[in-house]
Formats: C-alpha cells, structure tokens, sequence
C-alpha cells in the first residue's frame, strides 16, 4: 500500500520550477518504508478554497474513474446517493466511521472529492489496528482533493484511540472558529506506529498534530499553520506527550521530519493563569513514563510560532538536526525558558547542524533544570552561543532566499553562497533535505540544500 499526493503537491513542484523564485523542488517516489527508514515527499501546501459545513463530490456524477486502487479498499463518499453502500466504487459508504469500524488490516480507505463536515464525520475515531505488514491507510481517492472541516469543542479531522498501524495522508484539515480543544490528528490510549503524512492543517484550537501516551509516530510532510490557539491546555503544532509503548531498538521510535510549522500560538491560559507552549515541536515529559525509546526531529522549518523552536521538556534520548528556526518565540506572556533550542530536564539530548534566526532579544538557546544537552554546528543569528567550539554566530541574517512565512519552505533555501552552505557536521547531518535532495558531505546547516552549489 502506499499514500496518494494530492494535485496540491504537483502545483508545488511547478512552482518551485520557475526561474524567477530559483527555487528546485524535486522529489522521487520511494517505496513504502518501516518507521526508521528514510522517505521524503514535497510539502503539502494550503487549500485555495473552503467550504464548511457543505459536502461536495466528483463521484455523484456517473462515470468512475478507472484508476488501479489498493486492494483490499473501501470508498468512502458522502455525497453521493443512495443508502449507505458497500464500500466499492459504484457503491461507496456514506459515514467515514463506518468505514473505520469495517476496516481490517491491510484496508485502504478512500475518501472520494469535497469537503466532509464534523456532522458527516460523525464518531470520527479509529479504533481498528492494522498490523506491520498490513497498515490501515486513510487517504484521498487518486487524483482527488479531499477538505476534513472540523469543529465543535472536541473536534479533531481524525483521532486514533488505542489502535496501531494507521497512516493518514494526503489531506486537507481545517479547525472552524468554534474548534476549541481539537487537533488535526490525534493520538491517544497507546496507540503506536502511526504515519501522519503530507497533510495541511489549519485552525485547530488544541494542536496540529497531538500524541499522547501513545508511540510510533512518523509526522512527514506536513503543513501546521495556526494551530493551538483556544485550548487551555496549551498545545503545539506537533508534540508528543508521555509516550508509552513499544520501542524501536536499532534507530529512533519517533520520527518528526520536513514538516513546515508556522504561526502556531497559544491565545488563551492555562488553568494555571499561564502561556507555557505554542511551541513548533515539543518533546514533553518523557522521562514521566520512563520511555526509552529515541526520537528524531530533523529537516523542519519552523516559523513565528508563539512558543519555542524546538523544546525539549524532561525527556531524553533525543536528536534535534538540520532544522530551521525563524523569529520563534512570539508569545510575550511565555512561561518557562524563552529561546529557539531549549533543554529542560533530561539527559542524552542533541542540537546538531540547526541554522537559528532568532528574533532581536530571544536567546537561540537555553539550557535547564540540569538537561544534559550537546550543541554542534548550528548557526545562530544573535548570541550568546551554546557550549561547543563548532557553534557559529553569523554575521548576516541574509543567508535564505526569504525569511518570511511563505506558502512552503522550498522558500526558505539558502542562498548558494551563504555561509551555511556545506558548514554541517557531515557525522551529524540528515541524509536528504527537506525535499528529498541528497545531501553532499558536508552538506548544509538548516533544514534545505540551497537550488545549486
């Protein structure tokens, strides 16, 4: 089995072909992998147009498209005629929770064109588990857009409880002005081995992506923008919060990479009268769950989020790599250690190869409660510099084509004769940057290659 990429990535690719920008945005199709391997995708990018509480759907016309489909599948269309069907092309299923509810592993559930409101969604919970070698996939039907519009107090686009060896990819999730504690995709009750992959996500009061006592999470290739920003219990864009769970023994159990996160905050306080998050990663209490598994952050382009770049709460066994951190840290009222890299608690815990534009007045890093945190080869726009001979301060913030919170990262390469280029630790680098461009040895600091060198 293996995810569909919306014509929304196509678009992208386009764009990023196009001279006037010199941006190269390429990436091959890779086979499926196990939540180790390496894999890469262009970035999802957001919606040109949205439509709450309406469904619409290319399949309420009478031709099917005769395109190859993974078997075993079920088609979900609420749009579409009829009683509630069987799950086949001509006869699809009404209610996505009935076709969660039928799924057994190996089943792709495809989700036919339009926007699928909270009230179609119903119970949207997977509860079915796939298993290693027959994963429950949730993506659009080929060749088609699909909008999860989501709201409601507790409304998350989709929630995993308590089940194992589920992909969602490919889709577009929007949080409504009344979604208050929900996030785009979450996890709880020790679900493990979950791929979030190439989705856009936008609105949600809770979080963008949330995994909570859960583990296995491979978040790849998504857009998280302004997202956490009505929840009391102060969410991020993507986090993970005391997992439990089985563990990778020979590579990381978690995976958050190529992600583009932006403008997540927290607006309201917590029951404690504080902002303590918003961050664009957060890797939280580990340690709580005495969690032994290793977690790998690398190649994301974090941006003017609320809270940190990347924190690292009383957690261990941890590698922050080849990510790019801009003008983080909005949020004044911010509770706890204010800077881009911070190291709360926790031991085994590294910040390699990480270009750091901070903003005027906000450290690039911070170090407390006794972390034991190595720093090498970042580059940081504004001291003071973390321990490490190999940490540089730059002398120009101008080393990327645009510092600005554009529509994808593939505008945020760095200039072919910036400093940063070919400046990592090539022991510590990403293999592939954040478009699934090799990197040479050395190859660069920060999340992407430049266009040419």
């Amino acid at each position: 089995m293996g995810s569909h990429s919306s014509p929304r990535f196509r678009r992208l690719l386009q764009l990023f072909g196009v001279a006037a920008i010199a941006v190269a945005c390429t990436s091959e199709p890779r086979p499926e992998t196990s939540l180790a391997d390496e894999s890469s995708a262009p970035q999802a990018a957001p919606p040109t147009t949205t439509t709450a509480n309406t469904t619409t759907s290319s399949a309420t016309t009478t031709s099917i498209p005769a395109v190859p489909l993974d078997e075993p599948y079920l088609v979900v269309d609420a749009a579409a005629a009829g009683e509630n069907g069987t799950g086949s092309v001509d006869n699809p299923i009404l209610r996505p929770r009935d076709a969660f509810d039928m799924a057994e592993p190996g089943t792709t559930i495809y989700f036919r064109a339009g926007t699928y409101n909270d009230i179609d969604l119903g119970s949207n919970i997977i509860r079915n588990s796939g298993t290693a070698d027959n994963w429950i996939v949730l993506t659009p039907y080929p060749d088609e857009e699909v909008t999860i519009d989501a709201g409601g107090e507790w409304g998350n686009a989709f929630a995993v409880v308590g089940a194992s060896f589920i992909e969602i990819s490919g889709f577009t999730m929007l949080g409504r002005d009344d979604s208050i504690h929900g996030s785009g995709v979450f996890v709880k009750e020790e679900s493990h081995d979950i791929r979030v992959l190439n989705n856009y996500m936008e609105g949600f009061g809770g979080a963008g992506i949330s995994l909570i006592q859960s583990t296995g999470l491979l978040a790849e290739n998504n857009t998280v923008r302004g997202n956490a920003m009505r929840s009391f219990f102060q969410g991020s864009g993507i986090s993970i919060y005391e997992p439990i769970g089985p563990v990778v023994e020979n590579g990381p159990s978690n995976i958050i990479r190529n992600n583009y996160v932006v403008g997540n905050y927290n607006g309201v306080l917590s029951r404690e009268d504080k902002l303590t998050d918003g961050n664009c990663i957060i890797i939280d209490f580990f340690n709580e769950t005495k969690y032994q598994g290793s977690t790998l952050v690398e190649n994301n382009t974090c941006i003017d989020n609320g809270g940190r770049g990347i924190h690292v709460f009383n957690s261990s066994n941890v590698v922050a790599r080849n990510n790019t951190l801009i003008g983080n840290v909005r949020s004044d009222d911010l509770n706890g250690g204010k800077a881009e890299m911070v190291a709360s608690a926790g031991t085994d815990i590294k910040f390699y190869n990480n270009l750091v534009i901070n903003r005027s007045g906000i450290p690039g890093f911070h170090v407390s409660d006794g972390a034991e945190a190595v720093f090498g080869n970042n580059m940081i726009a504004e001291g003071p510099l973390p321990p490490g001979e190999s940490n540089v301060l730059l002398a120009d913030r101008d080393v990327l084509a645009s510092i600005s919170g554009a529509e994808s990262f593939g505008f945020h390469r760095p200039l072919g004769s910036s400093v940063v280029v070919g400046a990592a630790d090539p022991a510590e680098q990403s293999t592939t940057d954040a478009t699934g461009v090799d990197r040479p040895l050395p190859g660069s600091v920060g999340a992407l290659e430049p266009a040419s060198r």
